[in-house]
């Protein structure tokens, strides 16, 4: 699906309770590199259902982005957290690469 719209209409028709409108809405401004607008996104997914240890990692990494070290140290940290064998390694990846630069 191409149109944000759709997501923020399912969002609406939700009454704010879809954690998977806001969690579509924020990958899809992540795909778009538009990481502000997806950290208010997957910030909103995750404060209804905090178990998507998938969504921390892209937490991590749009934070990461705008130079938010604090945000993606806990997003990474709590995709670890979630799911130590599958995330580890692109954590520790991510986090040399990022040292780096």
């Amino acid at each position: 699906m191409q149109d944000a719209e759709y997501y923020k209409q399912a969002w609406e028709l939700s009454s704010s309770t879809s954690s998977r409108a806001q969690k579509s809405l924020g990958l899809w401004h992540l795909r778009r590199e538009e990481y502000a607008e997806s950290i208010e996104c997957l910030q909103k997914s995750l404060s209804i259902n905090s178990l998507q240890d998938g969504l921390w990692f892209s937490l991590g990494c749009a934070a990461s982005q705008v130079g938010d070290t604090q945000l993606s140290i806990k997003a990474w940290h709590r995709a670890v957290t979630l799911e130590p064998d599958v995330r580890l390694s692109v954590c520790v990846i991510q986090f040399k690469i990022w040292l780096v630069a």
